[in-house]
């Protein structure tokens, strides 16, 4: 325990893998710590209000550097990281610890204001908030430059901002896999209020991406190089000062499967280069410049594709669950018809 050694840095100095370091609820002003591989960070209470590290600008939070997935933290605040370089809260280098119930918040860093990760590996994120947190390049929330697999589930990025991917931002991944998690709120100056892709093939499963905004292009989704798939996603209410309020391709070829893509602004998708995008099951419905139409006019009425208002709850209060009348629920369109989108029945 830090009551034993002094900090929590001490302790884990001392740790060898297999320990658990327990730490008692409190606020710890420590920064830059090394966490040493196999070793397990637990809050007293497993639960991220009873433990705050606050690195108060003075470096990153944690580092992890080659340690696999026995390296463990569970139940804490991880603020006020910041650095010149990559991951201002959190740094994984060839690395994949597991990292859950935890929050990691207004952080700042060139890449990955959040979490940054580097080399092999990849680490696993389950139930955690990545909120508040700024880069000046890529990924206010997460910069995955990661060449394993890994994986965010049941995971909130919110209000996260950055030039490019104000919540994630991908690069050349392999393996990373984004699943029943939300990104609201995130913004970019230049593109890819979400998420921003260049290279790889990241993989969003049954998310809401609503709410963010790209500052020229790709309010949602922008995608320079690479094959992001989407899969019963919700991408609604995402807003662009220009064009492609919900996805914008340069390069690449998007896939999107049983989605929403809702009252974004401007239209759905926009492709400026050699790119394409795939869309099957998908309804496309509301937005201004048309739905529809331009490069997805080919794909209209095709794989199973539609346009419907899919009925949110509330979209003013955030609530993008489906009324019971919604086309996007199971069975609706046709007794085989899959649900479309994130969302399950919520309301009559």
């Amino acid at each position: 325990m830090p009551g034993e050694t002094g900090s929590i840095a001490a302790a884990m100095a001392r740790a060898v893998a297999g320990d658990i370091i327990l730490v008692g609820c409190g606020t710890y002003y420590e920064a830059d710590i090394a966490v040493t591989p196999g070793v397990s960070l637990w809050s007293g209470t497993l639960q991220p209000d009873c433990v705050v590290v606050d690195a108060q600008g003075r470096g990153r939070v944690l580092v992890f550097a080659d340690c696999d997935s026995t390296t463990r933290v569970v139940g804490l605040t991880l603020r006020g990281g910041a650095t010149d370089g990559d991951g201002g809260g959190v740094l994984c280098r060839n690395a994949s610890p597991k990292l859950s119930r935890c929050i990691l918040q207004d952080n700042r860093a060139r890449r990955g204001g959040g979490l940054a990760c580097q080399g092999r590996g990849g680490p696993s994120l389950e139930d955690c908030l990545i909120a508040g947190n700024q880069a000046d390049l890529h990924g206010g929330g997460v910069l995955w430059d990661a060449t394993g697999a890994g994986f965010l589930r049941g995971c909130r990025l919110a209000n996260n901002q950055a030039l490019a991917g104000g919540g994630i931002a991908c690069l050349d991944d392999d393996g990373l896999v984004v699943h029943a998690g939300s990104l609201t709120g995130n913004e970019a100056a230049g593109s890819g209020g979400a998420v921003w892709v260049d290279g790889g093939a990241p993989e969003f499963r049954e998310c809401l991406v609503a709410n963010n905004r790209g500052g020229l292009a790709g309010g949602a989704v922008a995608c320079r190089r690479g094959r992001p798939r989407l899969v019963n996603c919700t991408v609604a209410d995402n807003a662009a000062e220009v064009t492609a309020g919900a996805l914008l391709v340069v390069a690449g070829r998007p896939v999107l499967e049983r989605s929403i893509l809702a009252f974004n602004s401007h239209g759905a998708v926009t492709i400026t280069g050699a790119g394409g995008a795939d869309l099957s099951a998908c309804n496309v419905y509301g937005h201004p410049a048309g739905d529809w139409t331009g490069p997805l006019a080919v794909l209209a009425g095709r794989a199973d594709n539609f346009s419907g208002d899919p009925l949110f709850c509330s979209r003013t209060s955030g609530l993008y669950d489906l009324r019971a009348a919604s086309p996007c629920l199971p069975g609706r369109r046709g007794a085989t018809a899959p649900r479309i989108g994130a969302g399950n029945r919520g309301c009559d």
